[in-house]
């Protein structure tokens, strides 16, 4: 079995989400028909295995909503949002715009690894 790109370019993630991220993605919806600019799509986030928040990007080319969901507070998306500033700034180079955008584009990436 080996791991394939869902990607027509080839384009692996370059700034994979940690092993331990405590982040994940789950009931992603693709409608990669109505994309425009940006990945269409709508998921679940997951937080320890809770859901903590919706995420939906309409294709349009602007950034993703984040809303929470599943009894999570604004305190919980704040602590995704810390999460992710830090990630971005761990990164090289460091991700300064939109970090918690870019974590949640590292976890569908890693969602979406087809294998064959």
């Amino acid at each position: 079995m080996s791991e394939v790109s869902v990607s027509p370019d080839d384009d692996y993630p370059a700034r994979p989400a940690p092993a331990d991220c405590p982040y994940g993605l789950r009931a992603i919806r693709i409608s990669e028909h109505a994309s425009e600019e940006t990945l269409r799509f709508e998921a679940i986030l997951v937080a320890h295995g809770q859901d903590l928040a919706v995420v939906t990007n309409d294709g349009r080319g602007g950034c993703h909503l984040i809303r929470a969901g599943g009894g999570a507070t604004r305190a919980d998306l704040h602590d995704f949002e810390q999460y992710a500033e830090q990630w971005g700034a761990d990164q090289t180079p460091p991700v300064r715009f939109e970090p918690a955008d870019a974590l949640v584009d590292e976890l569908l990436w890693r969602s979406l690894t087809v294998y064959e």
